[in-house]
């Protein structure tokens, strides 16, 4: 680059698998630089996925939903055809894959779409916290057992979506089909999925341990009645 000006840094994947480390601009009257840099981030999510989806009578705008791996980070582009971008992430789910879903499919009720999970991870919605509001969980959700962790990530640094997840987690080859919302006047679903999960399950061994407490508690009440 000879002179001051904006550049166009295009970067195409050759190799199956690659990722780029690291871009770095310096003078070149420097040496080539040695030092490797920072350490990677300790990052324990982004599992590989695939997303699929469906509209009955076809997808006319030719856009389509598209799968990030390790791409869910402050400031991540939160859908494939509008503008608005990811914030307030837990740190939890920060370097997790998300699909960019289609916002024009809020109000389109005959949309579905099929999230196959490439490696055991654990799934997440976000979902926009007016929809709730106006209309509960979707029954589709419901069906399905999503969880409200109690968290928030935010679009656009202001508009609050709840984030749901599904408690036990999808294991390796397996899809889940995710359905519509019947809203235009609201924004679209988003979608994570990770390796980490943010809803505590009791193990099964420590509901039963929590349920002879139960019982041994309410022994002991009816004992002081007496």
């Amino acid at each position: 680059m000879s002179t001051p000006g904006t550049y166009t840094l295009r970067v195409s994947q050759r190799e199956d698998g690659a990722n780029v480390d690291a871009l770095i601009f310096q003078l070149n009257s420097l040496a080539a630089p040695t030092n490797p840099g920072p350490a990677e981030s300790g990052f324990s999510t982004g599992v590989p996925l695939a997303a699929g989806w469906s509209k009955l009578g076809g997808d006319p705008d030719l856009i389509h939903p598209l799968g990030v791996t390790r791409g869910l980070v402050e400031g991540a582009r939160a859908y494939a055809d509008a503008p608005g971008v990811w914030t307030n992430i837990p740190p939890e789910l920060v370097g997790a894959d998300y699909v960019r879903t289609e916002n024009d499919d809020r109000g389109y009720g005959f949309v579905d779409y099929s999230i196959l999970a490439g490696q055991t991870g654990f799934l997440y919605l976000f979902l926009d916290d007016r929809y709730l509001a106006a209309h509960g969980m979707p029954g589709w959700m419901l069906d399905l057992t999503f969880l409200d962790t109690s968290l928030d990530v935010l679009l656009d640094g202001t508009q609050p979506f709840s984030i749901f997840q599904l408690p036990s987690p999808v294991e390796a080859g397996d899809a889940v089909s995710l359905g519509a919302l019947f809203d235009a006047s609201v924004n679209f679903y988003g979608i994570a999925y990770a390796n980490v999960s943010l809803v505590l399950i009791p193990e099964p061994g420590t509901l039963s341990l929590l349920g002879l407490g139960a019982l041994a508690l309410l022994r002991r009440r009816r004992r002081a009645a007496k």
